[in-house]
């Protein structure tokens, strides 16, 4: 047997001391995201989230969670990986903001304690897996909250050992 082990790597943004200290143009997709939340329809869970996608020709592309009566829907992550795709930038994607919480959460009042930022759910990982692999590159996963931004380079570090086509003999015939 051999024990092996696994290490996330990210850096840690506090806002808004640091937020100048985010790589160009990274601060206003997330600012992109908080705005996309206006557009969130989660009435049945309480939970309202944004998120933004930008492109390789550096157009930025947005999208919220939209639920249902069944409970069913699509997550803001989801929602905007679609919205790009369908506007020919699924291959093309370099980076994504998530930014949410609470419906009644003012977004503008920044909290006393530390505030975790929202992640991608298991379903939206393997879809920002998905688009990686079509790019070929690692995408940048900014995760924020009102105080605090956690960036990820690469879906591995938020979803080891991911199953995408290569996995399963299927990566010959994906369309890029």
């Amino acid at each position: 047997m051999a024990r092996r082990f696994f290490q996330v790597q990210y850096d840690e943004f506090i806002l808004p001391s640091q937020k100048d200290q985010l790589p160009k143009g990274e601060a206003e997709l997330i600012d992109g995201a908080w705005d996309a939340r206006k557009n969130a329809y989660g009435v049945y869970s309480g939970f309202k989230v944004g998120s933004a996608v930008l492109t390789d020709t550096g157009e930025v592309i947005k999208g919220a969670n939209q639920e249902n009566i069944i409970f069913s829907g699509s997550c803001a992550e989801r929602a905007v990986l679609d919205a790009a795709s369908s506007a020919g930038f699924r291959n093309a994607i370099k980076k994504i903001a998530i930014a949410g919480g609470p419906e009644d959460m003012d977004i503008f009042e920044l909290p006393e304690q530390q505030e975790e930022p929202v992640t991608p759910c298991g379903m939206c990982r393997q879809d920002i897996q998905e688009v990686e692999g079509l790019r070929g590159e690692p995408v940048v996963i900014l995760c924020a909250s009102r105080n605090l931004v956690r960036r990820f380079v690469g879906i591995e570090m938020l979803l080891p050992f991911g199953f995408g086509p290569s996995n399963s003999g299927l990566d010959q015939g994906v369309v890029k």
